[in-house]
């Protein structure tokens, strides 16, 4: 590996840089990598390197982990916690643990109603942005007004929708909003970045790694990409790991009514920094359960 390459690492991106033998260990290596993943997600993430996945053929991994633990301004009485229903896609009704956050003037959440007489999408859905502690990051929902049109909905956003979050008129909220945890197992994302037009860095001949790997050395190109997330959604907050323009508008006029909010069908969710817009988790929950 050129020596400019690894103090490009440590300089921009604060890596760290290890030898481990992948020719003669590469289930050792694997190990180390996951134990290191798993301590910097305080024990969320497990395996993010399946096993086989390294082998003797393999010379650089690049890990990358993010861990947050995000408190709620207002936490939600685990007291009032009770089963409430869901609504499925398919039109199935289910019982799953629903928090509530009564309104109050002293909480404001972000919201707002888009629908397709307002020229956004060709559904109507609701958006709802819950504030953290930490002013600079919210959690965002939008969900559909029919059980059946989250992919609708996926499939229309865009950068400017997302940023429209960012920036919403402010109510009081009687929210009821379902308990959830994800934690998907390990996935590739070979054939979405394929998909999306990444394919060169796949490919033997053609990886073109020439300024990470010294001259004379093996070309070096991408063998797999491993993603893998969890995140859990309580009364305290929201707990999230990881290892790898639009107009605005409401219906009403009168912003100061408070409005009445209950999560209970399939929606898409993000913990969005503010002043970016940035989304550090995206996300849909299809069934809490």
């Amino acid at each position: 590996i050129r020596p400019t390459y690894m103090k490009i690492l440590a300089a921009n991106w604060q890596a760290s840089f290890e030898s481990v033998d992948f020719v003669h260990n590469a289930p050792g290596a694997t190990a180390q990598i996951n134990s290191w993943v798993q301590d910097q997600t305080h024990g969320r993430i497990q395996d993010l390197i399946p096993a086989r996945a390294l082998d003797e053929y393999s010379r650089l991994v690049l890990v990358n982990a993010i861990y947050l633990k995000a408190p709620w301004e207002d936490s939600f009485s685990a007291e009032l916690t009770q089963p409430g229903p869901f609504h499925l896609s398919d039109g199935t009704v289910i019982q799953v643990p629903t928090m509530f956050q009564p309104r109050s003037e002293s909480l404001m959440m972000g919201y707002a109603k888009r629908g397709s007489h307002w020229g956004f999408l060709g559904r109507s859905y609701t958006i709802l942005a819950i504030p953290y502690k930490c002013p600079e990051l919210q959690f965002v929902i939008l969900m559909p007004d029919k059980s059946n049109g989250l992919p609708a909905l996926e499939a229309s956003l865009t950068p400017e929708i997302l940023a429209d979050c960012t920036n919403l008129p402010s109510r009081e909220v009687d929210l009821a909003l379902p308990k959830f945890k994800l934690e998907p197992p390990t996935i590739s994302l070979v054939e979405a970045l394929r998909a999306l037009g990444m394919k060169s860095a796949f490919e033997k001949k053609n990886g073109n790694f020439n300024r990470t790997a010294l001259p004379g050395s093996d070309p070096l190109y991408l063998s797999g990409i491993f993603h893998k997330t969890f995140l859990q959604l309580d009364e305290e907050g929201t707990e999230a790991s990881a290892g790898t323009g639009v107009g605005r508008s409401t219906y009403g006029s009168d912003t100061n009514i408070p409005v009445h909010v209950r999560i209970d069908r399939p929606f898409l969710f993000m913990i969005q920094q503010k002043t970016t817009g940035a989304c550090l988790f995206l996300g849909h929950v299809n069934d809490p359960r």
